[in-house]
């Protein structure tokens, strides 16, 4: 099946953002955000100025190509949630591509000589080494790289991974064969007639498209948006290694207006209907309780409460998809038990629709009961709407338990630390 165009090109996984859009085959468009700027706020409108250039706009696109990386673990998210919000309101499909595989192919090109092959296009005469897979190093920070092996054909185009990806803390001395931290800008362009000279195609954007285009089968590596994730090398990727040494794994934060360019790349990954930014402000301007779980210096899930005289209810408890499975989300829940107990809440209720059997388990688990149930609740496919059972758990003795803990903790005279993880210690055990 051949590729239906135009398609638009995403990356953020490197220091610059960049975007490039094909309208066919051989006609190219490009833009390149310059490291530092915003691009959880600026590559949309960025996006939509790049179509807008060629008379078209976001209803116009027919497929997306993400660049999956490894890179900046801010940037990945940002791309990929909104590359999936994009491609599932179109009901269009998403190729992601690793950067692994658009530098392998670069590099590919660059080895070649001005030749043609079979279909025309510009090709290799013979140059690159074929028998051995070119290794690729990129830097991860503070002494850590990135590094895969790639196996590629006569024509340089990437074939699969010789080794998988992983971290390592040791860069290769320069040899052939062997890619340090390589940067697009260091190749020319992929062949493209409108991209002759063109900067804004020396991207990885633009390399990861030509991954696509050039595909024995393009089409086939088109997936539904929900598959559009990015390459995690670890569980964490712009975590380093200084990173790693401070403090606790996990910590409860408070959740601002400055996280919500995060926190909308999340909720559009885990809910069919998700919450606009809109209502997340609206949250925090009215006073409720917002606070994210942040692993290891990253943001994994948030939970937005308000407090009604001594009941807390719970509005929103998400966990994001790639971090699901992990136990996080009953830390999560711990943690904010814990916490809401603390402020003197005498119970907690929330809403969870009947569809959600891992929430309703997770809940149950930790002593939730359902006492009710709303009709219409929730909005559901194809205009219809889904019930919310409607649940609820005493708080009051482990409010009066951590209270008693942090008593006894501050008669031993201990430092101000100690007594908290004391306190914490002592406190009635919320895995009912």
């Amino acid at each position: 099946m051949s590729l239906r165009y135009p398609l638009l090109a995403v990356d953020c996984s490197r220091g610059a953002g960049s975007l490039v859009l094909a309208l066919s085959a051989e006609d190219w468009r490009g833009r390149i955000l310059p490291a530092g700027q915003n691009q959880a706020s600026d590559l949309l409108p960025e996006a939509q100025a790049l179509l807008a250039a060629a008379g078209l706009s976001l209803q116009s696109v027919r497929g997306f190509v993400l660049g999956q990386g490894p890179g900046s673990f801010t940037g990945l998210r940002i791309a990929a949630g909104l590359v999936q919000g994009m491609a599932r309101g179109l009901g269009v499909g998403v190729a992601c591509v690793s950067g692994f595989f658009a530098m392998a192919y670069a590099h590919g090109k660059a080895q070649g000589k001005d030749a043609a092959d079979a279909s025309g296009r510009p090709g290799l005469a013979g140059d690159l080494d074929t028998a051995r897979p070119v290794a690729i190093y990129f830097d991860a920070r503070l002494g850590e790289y990135y590094s895969a092996s790639v196996m590629r054909n006569a024509q340089g185009y990437p074939m699969g991974y010789a080794s998988e990806p992983e971290i390592v803390s040791a860069l290769p001395d320069e040899a052939p064969g062997v890619l340090r931290d390589p940067q697009p800008d260091a190749f020319a362009p992929p062949y493209r007639a409108s991209g002759a000279g063109d900067l804004s195609l020396q991207s990885v954007a633009a390399w990861s498209l030509a991954v696509v285009v050039d595909a024995p089968d393009p089409a086939a590596l088109f997936l539904p948006p929900i598959m559009a994730q990015p390459l995690y090398v670890r569980s964490k990727v712009a975590q380093t290694r200084a990173e790693r040494e401070q403090g606790p794994a996990l910590q409860l934060q408070p959740l601002s207006s400055h996280d919500l360019a995060s926190v909308m790349v999340i909720e559009n990954q885990a809910y069919a209907f998700p919450w606009t930014s809109g209502n997340f402000r609206d949250a925090l301007a009215a006073g409720y309780t917002a606070l994210k779980l942040v692993d290891q210096g990253a943001m994994v899930g948030y939970c937005i409460y308000m407090r009604v005289l001594d009941e807390a209810h719970l509005l929103n408890f998400t966990i994001a998809p790639l971090r699901q499975r992990r136990g996080l989300g009953q830390a999560f829940l711990e943690r904010l038990l814990a916490r809401v107990a603390d402020e003197g809440a005498a119970s907690m209720l929330l809403e969870v629709r009947p569809s959600n059997d891992a929430g309703i388990r997770l809940y149950a688990r930790n002593g939730f009961a359902e006492i009710g149930r709303r009709k219409g609740y929730y909005p559901a496919e194809k205009g219809s709407r889904e019930d919310a059972l409607l649940m609820q758990r005493a708080l009051s003795l482990q409010a009066q338990g951590l209270r008693e803990a942090r008593a006894r903790a501050i008669a031993t005279d201990a430092s101000q630390e100690g007594s908290f993880v004391m306190a914490q210690a002592l406190a009635p055990d919320l895995r009912s």
